[in-house]
């Protein structure tokens, strides 16, 4: 049995100790754990533990001093009120109370118990100590029995105060966190950046990571990391997304701090394999929950939900109450808050900066380059804002049955060619995942691109990574118009990249989506003043080019007059003078007449519209008449062959406008692409009631790579720009029109070559063309 003189030896030794032990173990679990360490090596005991008990509140074991750790490696919580030792329940005393007790089991086995309470906090604490049967002490003198209880009454005050600095220095650094993160400023990304310092200067945490919720997909992004080399290599390499059942989730879900989880041991970290070294450094993971205090009021959620997780060795380190990591949460969630709201405000500043640039009176390009050029700026700023690599912006047409591609990062097979990506690349009505979007005005967010059929293969953008097959995001956001199902066009975005990985992937998220409906609300009505703008400037063109064909009639006929072609033919000079005054009245007509020069591409109007009866014959005699002054002097014919199969045919169903505008563009291109010393042939059939009109030249040849692009509004061949200056481009893309509007169509058939013509010095081989002109219901 132990000397009684040994414990009070033990006593006064400890409390000796007790100075230098507070002031090299400045937090107060150190100090404590130190002591009873001290405790139990000088009693020669098996175990020191030490409990504090408050009547409303849990009770708490402080510290204990073991050879061996307890089951689990946590000591349980014991109820003072309710303690037992050896089977024995300690004596309950009321009010203020010391007591000093040495209670034996059956076996032998001894402890000494010493309880007291505080009569300022109400706290209980009592210092318990378990000794072997062979070292069992006696109950302890009065003397022994009043310097234990001193003892424990200056371990409670030295461990009180030290908790109350504690306290202050936590709230200190904490207001000092908050402060900081109060005051940031700037763009989503700066702000990150310097919260990852924020929390990892006030926590000392060697590595974490910042992440933001994904409620489309129910998953963690990876928006920021902060850490020391190695560990930042280990997180840059790991995964950037996290599922539904991640603990980051489960943190936010329970609105709660988690702490001492082993991220190894969780099935979803199994997958990430190069967080293995990470982890053998720092095993332990505590998960903080970022939630803004207010809610979107549709949704009931909160504004803004996002979860920073913190790397240690131990997290026993982190000594801040959970409700104070929780608050300092919410700030951080406001911080993000503010930074997206300050994104929003310089995103709309830098479009309307764009827009002013667009209207500036001060630029004398012509509307396409300005257009271009405010394209291009807004493809870098959606790919800025959503951290993407590919974009494509479609544009309807006025008719708003199909969209063409406007702007584009690049398209495959379509290698540097912008003006091709805007002249070939459009969807019709069809079911493809773009035209949906567009006809429906509701956006689309996909994970994966390669599991829908409908984009598969069709237009698919130039890619930056490297065949992403399992995961490659894609958002189809609409131009919103009038209607919600009325867009004026769509923007697709391709390859949503990390922020942290710039070569990994990443789903769009709520915030991407907020941001691109914020800059497809700005650039709608932008396309659409442009529209307006491109409406006037073709009228002018369009009006320049349909008076200038009567009035080079009436210049040509009247320098024949002039130079007395008619004198020795009064009969033929009359002809010719009502030839110019019908020209004349014609194009005062056309400038009365402003429908077809107002920029419609839609002409099904014209399938109702009046038409009269007049002679086949007398017509195109007429009208080959009046183009054969144009280049008569390069001795260039026109001749109608069709003379009797037209005076057979009668009379034929005609507006006073429209037809006659097909007729004269085609006559006069025929007319102005010849080559010298040819001849434009007229050639008339009948297939029962539908007329058709064979237009046929032979001299300039179409340089174009597809056919087709020769009918496009404003389209010029290089070889037709240098024939012949003056041009706008718009006669065949007018005429088919006017004709499609009829029910009917215009035509280039095949063309050959024709070496007999001689071109002019410089210029191509000729080549022999034919236009036909398709009028149905021409007969009745």
């Amino acid at each position: 049995m132990a000397d009684e003189s040994d414990l009070q030896f033990v006593w006064e030794m400890i409390v000796e100790q007790l100075p230098h032990l507070a002031q090299t173990h400045p937090a107060a679990i150190s100090f404590l754990s130190a002591v009873l360490k001290s405790l139990r090596e000088a009693s020669s005991c098996l175990q020191v533990s030490y409990l504090r008990f408050h009547p409303t509140k849990d009770s708490e074991r402080l510290a204990d001093s073991a050879p061996r750790e307890l089951p689990g490696g946590i000591a349980p919580l014991i109820d003072l009120a309710k303690m037992k030792v050896f089977g024995r329940d300690l004596p309950q005393l009321e009010g203020a109370f010391s007591n000093y007790q040495t209670i034996r089991s059956e076996s032998g086995d001894c402890a000494v118990a010493i309880q007291l309470r505080q009569s300022e906090t109400e706290d209980e604490h009592t210092l318990c100590l378990v000794f072997d049967p062979s070292r069992s002490p006696g109950d302890g003198s009065q003397d022994v029995q009043g310097k234990a209880i001193h003892l424990l009454s200056l371990l409670a005050y030295i461990i009180k105060s030290k908790q109350l600095s504690e306290a202050d220095k936590l709230r200190k650094t904490r207001l000092h966190a908050i402060d900081r993160l109060l005051s940031l400023t700037g763009d989503v990304g700066e702000v990150a950046r310097r919260v990852c310092l924020i929390w990892r200067e006030w926590l000392n945490v060697p590595a974490l990571r910042l992440w933001v919720f994904n409620s489309e997909f129910k998953e963690l992004d990876l928006l920021q990391v902060c850490s020391d080399e190695p560990n930042r290599s280990y997180l840059l390499r790991s995964a950037n997304r996290l599922p539904d059942n991640s603990v980051g989730v489960k943190a936010i879900h329970q609105r709660s701090v988690i702490r001492g989880e082993t991220p190894m041991k969780l099935p979803e970290w199994n997958e990430d394999t190069e967080l293995v070294g990470l982890f053998a450094q720092l095993p332990q993971l505590i998960c903080v929950p970022l939630i803004s205090a207010d809610l979107v009021s549709d949704s009931g959620q909160p504004r803004f939900i996002g979860l920073i997780d913190l790397h240690m060795p131990d997290i026993t380190a982190i000594t801040q109450p959970d409700p104070w990591l929780l608050f300092v949460g919410k700030i951080t969630a406001a911080a993000f808050l503010r930074a997206r709201a300050h994104e929003r405000k310089e995103i709309s500043k830098q479009l309307n900066q764009f827009t002013i640039d667009l209207v500036n009176p001060r630029d004398r390009r012509r509307l396409d380059d300005r257009k271009a050029d405010y394209l291009e700026k807004v493809q870098k700023l959606i790919l800025q804002a959503v951290h993407a690599n590919c974009v494509s912006i479609f544009e309807a047409d006025d008719s708003r049955d199909s969209i063409r591609c406007v702007a584009t990062t690049g398209i495959h097979g379509h290698d540097n060619e912008k003006d091709e990506f805007r002249k070939t690349v459009f969807y019709r009505k069809d079911n493809s995942l773009t035209w949906r979007v567009f006809s429906t005005g509701k956006h689309k967010l996909i994970p994966n691109i390669n599991e829908d059929s409908q984009y598969t293969g069709k237009f698919p953008e130039r890619r930056s990574l490297p065949n992403p097959k399992d995961h490659d995001p894609m958002l189809v956001y609409p131009l919103p118009g009038q209607k919600p199902e009325g867009a004026t066009g769509v923007i697709r975005i391709c390859e949503r990249t990390c922020s942290v990985s710039r070569h990994r992937l990443q789903n769009f998220s709520d915030h991407d989506v907020d941001m691109i409906n914020l800059i497809a609300h700005q650039v709608s009505p932008s396309l659409l003043m442009i529209r307006l703008q491109a409406h006037r400037e073709l009228f002018v063109e369009r009006t320049a080019h349909q008076v200038t064909q009567p009035l080079q009639g009436v210049i040509a006929y009247t320098d024949n007059i002039l130079e007395g072609v008619y004198d020795r033919d009064p009969v033929k000079l009359n002809d010719k003078l009502r030839y110019i005054r019908q020209m004349a009245k014609g194009a005062a007509g056309m400038l009365r007449s402003t429908l077809w020069a107002a920029g419609i591409t839609d002409f099904n109007f014209l399938k109702q519209v009046q038409r009269s009866s007049t002679k086949l014959t007398s017509y195109f005699l007429e009208r080959v008449i009046d183009m054969q002054p144009i280049r008569m002097q390069d001795w260039i014919k026109v001749k109608f062959l069709s003379e009797k199969e037209a005076d057979a045919w009668g009379d034929f169903l005609i507006d006073e406008q429209f037809f006659e505008q097909v007729v004269q563009n085609l006559l006069h291109n025929a007319v102005k692409y010849s080559y010298p010393r040819t001849t434009v042939e007229v050639k008339l059939f009948r297939e029962v009631r539908t007329l058709k009109v064979n237009i046929t030249s032979t001299g300039v040849p179409i340089d174009l790579a597809d056919p087709e692009q020769i009918f496009w509004d404003r389209e010029r061949g290089k070889v037709a720009s240098k024939y012949d200056p003056q041009g706008s481009g718009q006669g065949l893309y007018l005429a088919r029109q006017i004709m499609r509007g009829f029910g009917g169509d215009v035509k280039l058939l095949p063309s050959a070559e024709d070496r007999r013509v001689v071109p002019p010095p410089k210029f191509p081989t000729a080549r022999r063309y034919t236009f036909q002109i398709i009028y149905p219901e021409a007969f009745i």
